[in-house]
């Protein structure tokens, strides 16, 4: 995957400034070059499923729910060849709406800084794991739509988190309870800093256009559009985490937590009627821009994307095929509005 420079440059968008911030380099397959290991997440990258045993209290995870305490646990990695399987960790409840309604809440792994660099690892030593809401096909569904979108959005743009499908044994520590599921494991925060040579801004909100790297604000406002996301916020910094570039000193977006969108359709999920959505389907465009013209050079680039995106829909097969038949109608609506202009009609009466 090239720059969002590189791309454009002979195409839609000549004349912009090319990046030095967040570059990364690709081999030809489109994937990132594979280094030695830096952080954890290393460990749990593959090209499916990982797959591990999560040994934790059921009742304990209940209890600290609403809290954020963490509470010990175990974690034990299904990995030939590979001496750093058992790892002793703290886990906690995460999320504001998912933790307060999903019967197994989304949780956060914490791995001991001392036992990460005994054992040759970054001192990064937390990561999300988004878990099944519910205990059924439609909670595991909801989870692979999510790991669609944020494997969508490596189409469009360099600044993302990675993020990795697993398949956990959740074992009762206090019983012989067991339950499994799918979910999605998303590389720390410290590790993303470095990975894209930035610094998370704390307590970052309302800041104004000109604070951004353009192509970045557009790109992400749009993608959230396109998969028809309204529960995210680039004023208060709602659902994304806001970097400073430590070479050129702006800011750029690296958007998380899909999983209101239109796109996964979750069962839960409810649409924000702050902006009178009336349909979690329904797209409300948020994203910061001055008048509809600006948008123009970058719904060009999404349409030079759409076949890409498309077949990437097609053979994500973890997916059944009316499923993915249900996202590509989807996502063929975005793409209509951009062919009809209906977008531009409807940022001009926003």
């Amino acid at each position: 995957m090239k720059t969002f420079y590189q791309q454009t440059r002979n195409a839609v968008l000549p004349g912009l400034i090319l990046l030095l911030c967040g570059t990364l380099s690709f081999s030809q397959n489109g994937q990132a070059e594979k280094k030695k290991k830096s952080s954890i997440f290393e460990l749990f990258v593959s090209e499916k499923y990982t797959e591990f045993d999560l040994t934790i209290g059921f009742e304990q995870l209940e209890s600290v729910k609403k809290t954020n305490d963490y509470i010990p646990a175990v974690l034990e990695l299904d990995i030939e060849n590979e001496t750093a399987k058992k790892w002793d960790i703290e886990v906690k409840a995460r999320g504001r709406y998912r933790r307060r309604i999903c019967s197994f809440p989304p949780i956060k792994l914490k791995f001991d800084k001392g036992d990460l660099s005994e054992k040759g690892y970054k001192k990064d030593n937390d990561m999300k794991l988004v878990t099944h809401c519910v205990d059924d096909y439609t909670g595991k569904e909801n989870v692979l739509r999510e790991f669609l979108v944020y494997k969508l959005y490596e189409i469009f743009s360099d600044r993302y988190f990675r993020t990795q499908l697993v398949k956990v044994k959740y074992r009762d520590s206090e019983s012989s309870k067991k339950m499994n599921g799918v979910g999605i494991l998303i590389e720390d925060d410290e590790t993303v800093e470095r990975r894209l040579t930035a610094k998370t801004c704390e307590g970052c909100f309302s800041m104004p256009q000109d604070s951004f790297f353009v192509d970045n604000l557009h790109i992400a406002s749009l993608f959230q559009y396109m998969i028809g996301n309204a529960d995210w916020s680039i004023e208060m910094s709602r659902n994304l985490e806001l970097m400073q570039c430590q070479e050129e000193f702006k800011y750029f977006i690296v958007p998380y937590d899909f999983d209101f969108s239109g796109l996964v359709n979750a069962s839960y999920a409810v649409p924000n009627s702050n902006f009178n959505q009336k349909d979690i389907r329904d797209r409300i465009f948020l994203g910061l821009f001055k008048n509809a013209n600006e948008l123009r050079p970058y719904c060009e680039y999404f349409k030079s994307k759409k076949e890409e995106v498309i077949n990437y829909v097609k053979s994500f097969k973890e997916l059944p095929a009316f499923s993915r038949r249900d996202i590509i109608e989807y996502i063929e609506t975005f793409y209509t509005s951009l062919e009809d202009e209906t977008f531009y009609a409807n940022l001009k009466k926003g």
